[in-house]
Formats: structure tokens, sequence, C-alpha cells
């Protein structure tokens, strides 16, 4: 009965220490970190989307430049051979 009542009382310290582990925040409720971790791959795709979008963003900037430089070039290059 004695052996009982001792570990009766060890259990009920381990629990007391556990929900102290927990309140303290030195333990986390396995729901909790699956949220947080949900939220963050749905952040890290938001920002991948984001990222593909102003790399292609990007791109057709550069193209533009590149083309609008051609022409550029070539407009001087008549007006140079018209003035010649």
């Amino acid at each position: 009965m004695e052996a009982l009542k001792s570990r009766n009382a060890q259990l009920e310290a381990d629990a007391k220490e556990h929900a102290d582990s927990i309140a303290n925040g030195i333990l986390l409720k396995k729901a909790e970190v699956d949220a947080t971790m949900a939220q963050l791959r749905a952040e890290l795709q938001e920002a991948r989307r984001d990222r593909e979008a102003s790399d292609k963003a990007k791109r057709q900037m550069e193209l533009e430049v590149e083309n609008l430089t051609s022409a550029l070039f070539e407009e001087a290059n008549t007006v140079s051979l018209s003035i010649a």
C-alpha cells in the first residue's frame, strides 16, 4: 500500500512538472507546433510565388531595355548615315 502511495505521489509530481514545463514554454503542444509549421509553409509558398513573379517581371524589363537600346542605336546609325 505504501508503495502505491509513493508511486502515486511520483506520478503527480511528474504530471505537475510536465504542466509547468508547458506553461513556461519549455514544452510545446504538438497541435500548436503543427499549426505554426503549416503557417510557415504557406508563407514560404507565397514568398516563392512572389519571387517567381518578380523574377519574371525583371526578365521582361531587361528584355525591353535591350530592345529599346537596340532600336536607339539603329536610329542613331540611320541619322548618322543620313547626315553623311
